[in-house]
């Protein structure tokens, strides 16, 4: 509500500092929960590489799922440059879960996966 509120009195009063003001704090706001989330999710990748240390195959999905988490077994071979069998092998290892009839983690599996177990970073 403070938005049209802000709004309208920019429109009628010609308060643009206000106005200002109030979008300048939004764009704080958002810029430090960005930050955040990049903080949370960067100490998730490291306890999701320092767990699965020495397993190539399970590290090489990790990497692809932080530079793009929708991916599918095939995909992942490819990324892994493995097999079909060693990828899916590889994501249930990762505790990623396929959707049901689906060869597709569901968005954020990794994520949850790792929430599931305790051992995603806290933001």
């Amino acid at each position: 509500m403070e938005y049209y509120e802000r709004l309208q009195r920019t429109r009628k009063h010609g308060d643009w500092r206000g106005w200002l003001l109030y979008f300048l704090q939004g764009v704080d706001v958002t810029a430090q929960l960005a930050a955040a989330q990049i903080t949370a999710l960067i100490a998730l990748r490291d306890t999701y590489r320092a767990r699965f240390a020495g397993q190539t195959a399970v590290l090489a999905l990790i990497d692809a799922l932080f530079a793009n988490p929708i991916t599918d077994a095939k995909r992942a071979a490819r990324e892994m440059q493995r097999s079909d069998p060693t990828a899916r092998h590889a994501i249930a290892a990762s505790g990623c879960r396929l959707a049901a009839g689906s060869d597709r983690p569901p968005l954020g599996s990794l994520v949850r996966g790792a929430r599931d177990r305790g051992t995603a970073a806290e933001a």
